[in-house]
């Protein structure tokens, strides 16, 4: 229970995870998805949330609705009191927990989001030793299929493979990247101002949707350099090479001084993270931890294009 404008409100938990969900994910739609829920469902548990608070936490006469000033409000504190929520569900056990698990992550993770949700994971399990082996989202796919990693941090890709289990951690709109410098107010403007750097389309999955996007929409590109890193591309965009396509990540200033972005696609396109493992074999309070760890990662360092 707890006392807010000024009234009386016994939470449901539930609502303030939705709520969060619809935040982290984008769309009651696809908060849905990540909940097991309908967008009716979800809509009914934000509902539910206004009723009881008083006050329209979403302005429904933009498209998409994007959260008021009450809603901003309700979100910060949402979020301490399922951080609050989360430890306590975890301090019973996680303090005597104890053996090594065996963590697989795509590089634009390790040097995004994922050294800020260890720090939270290695608070709640401070006696669990963590690996990390990075490569392709294929290639870590297998590597859990077959025991050699306990879970991966990844995007999706396609189909989950039978015997693994998939949870989202959030959705990263993608963004033309472009020198501050370079003028348009669309994604095809930027894409045509300079030449491309692109990703090596076979290795990177995202690589290979930003080349089918570009390629249904008719938009050819004049290539300056196929790169397969996030710093190689920014590095080029900084110093007014080229323009590139990249995920918004979670994290602190995903992109630096001296650059500008403009969502990337016709609808904008998206990458979905989340955590894959095995089903019945992978430590399952770790996994649990590292899910937590992410999810409230991602919350913290959520882009204001992506609160709708």
């Amino acid at each position: 229970m707890r006392i807010i404008f000024g009234k009386v409100i016994r939470m449901d938990i539930r609502n303030l995870e939705t709520l969060l969900a619809v935040v982290r994910h984008g769309s009651f739609s696809d908060a849905g998805k990540s909940l097991g829920l309908s967008r009716s469902g979800v809509s009914i548990r934000i509902a539910a949330l206004e009723e009881e608070f008083g006050q329209p936490l979403f302005d429904r006469s933009t498209r998409p609705p994007r959260l008021t000033r009450e809603g901003q409000f309700v979100l910060d504190q949402a979020r301490e009191m399922l951080a609050v929520w989360g430890r306590m569900k975890r301090h019973e056990k996680s303090p005597e927990e104890s053996g090594l698990f065996k963590l697989g992550a795509v590089q634009t993770v390790t040097s995004g989001i994922l050294p800020f949700a260890l720090k939270r994971f290695r608070d709640a399990f401070p006696r669990v030793r963590v690996t990390i082996r990075t490569g392709l989202a294929d290639e870590l796919d297998a590597m859990v299929r077959v025991g050699e990693l306990d879970a991966a941090v990844q995007p999706l890709s396609g189909n989950i493979h039978a015997g693994l289990t998939w949870q989202t951690i959030c959705v990263e709109p993608l963004m033309v990247v472009a020198p501050a410098g370079l003028s348009g107010k669309r994604d095809v403007d930027l894409l045509n101002g300079l030449p491309f750097i692109r990703y090596r389309r076979i290795a990177w999955g995202l690589g290979r949707t930003i080349q089918r996007e570009l390629a249904e929409r008719g938009i050819e590109v004049s290539i300056l350099a196929e790169v397969d890193s996030f710093d190689a591309a920014m590095n080029l965009v900084r110093n007014g090479l080229g323009v590139t396509v990249l995920p918004l990540r979670r994290m602190p200033d995903p992109f630096p001084d001296g650059v500008r972005h403009i969502a990337f696609g016709n609808p904008p396109l998206v990458r979905t993270l989340g955590v894959l493992w095995r089903e019945n074999v992978a430590p399952s309070g770790f996994v649990r931890g590292l899910c937590a760890a992410l999810e409230d990662s991602a919350a913290e360092f959520c882009p204001e294009a992506d609160t709708a």
